[in-house]
């Protein structure tokens, strides 16, 4: 390998790896967590209850700062996923690893936003991931090579496949249902046209409520997300995710008695 060669793998690695991305991600899903499940469900009607008026003001404060800087988590979520079907070798098994942690997570998911076992009224996150990569892969098998329709057949095939999911997403009643499934597609459609990218990802988010603009500072980890998978964290999200929900239950169990 030449200098010449040798330097631009060095520049390419520079930025913000697959791992660091899922870091950040995580962190901010916790934060907004926190907020959702310990706080607004929990620690807020509490001091509501016993008259706290003023604290409970302070506290809607910090609750409202913590579930806008948590915005920034679901389309970091989405863009790993997008980066994981184009390179996974099995988009059946990736299918299924996410189907099975949505089924684990469901009663902790319940349990920490709904108060109860089992809530058929919300579902956890991994189902819209779900029915996101759903849509991609359908839509890469239409517009695909190997099939042989025409390009008119090809764009309402994928029309349908899209919609198609979304519309499950939305009959399931999934976090972010439609406006979910949305961003995964428009993220894969235009992986490689940032610029594109995030002004569809920008309208796709506002379909889950205006809030979702202050998911947009994604935009810049993304920015410099370098390609590379960094540290290997393939199952660490699968398990944090209804872990971190058991945990924040405990919590809000403790402060509230």
């Amino acid at each position: 390998m030449s200098e010449m060669d040798t330097n631009q793998t060095q520049l390419n690695k520079k930025g913000i790896s697959g791992s660091t991305l899922k870091i950040i991600a995580m962190v901010t899903m916790l934060i907004d967590h926190i907020g959702a499940v310990v706080l607004e469900v929990g620690y807020m009607p509490y001091l509501l209850q016993n008259g706290e008026t003023m604290l409970y003001e302070q506290w809607a404060t910090v609750d409202t700062w913590m579930r806008l800087l948590g915005r920034m988590a679901f389309p970091i979520f989405c863009f790993l996923l997008v980066e994981g079907f184009h390179y996974t070798k099995s988009v059946p098994k990736y299918l299924g690893r996410l189907l099975l942690f949505a089924l684990i997570s469901e009663v902790p998911f319940d349990l920490a936003i709904c108060k109860t076992t089992l809530s058929f009224a919300h579902q956890n996150v991994y189902f819209t991931l779900f029915f996101g990569l759903l849509a991609i892969a359908l839509y890469d098998r239409v517009n695909s090579a190997k099939c042989n329709y025409g390009n008119m057949k090809k764009r309402i095939l994928s029309v349908i496949a899209v919609v198609g999911c979304g519309i499950l997403a939305v009959l399931c009643h999934t976090d972010y249902d439609m406006a979910g499934v949305l961003l995964i597609v428009v993220l894969y459609m235009f992986r490689n046209i940032e610029p594109v990218r995030n002004f569809a990802a920008s309208i796709a988010m506002l379909g889950a409520g205006l809030v979702e603009i202050a998911g947009y500072i994604a935009f810049i980890p993304m920015h410099f997300y370098n390609g590379e998978r960094g540290l290997k964290l393939k199952y660490i999200f699968y398990i944090f995710y209804p872990l971190h929900l058991l945990l924040l239950v405990y919590i809000r169990t403790i402060i509230c008695n």
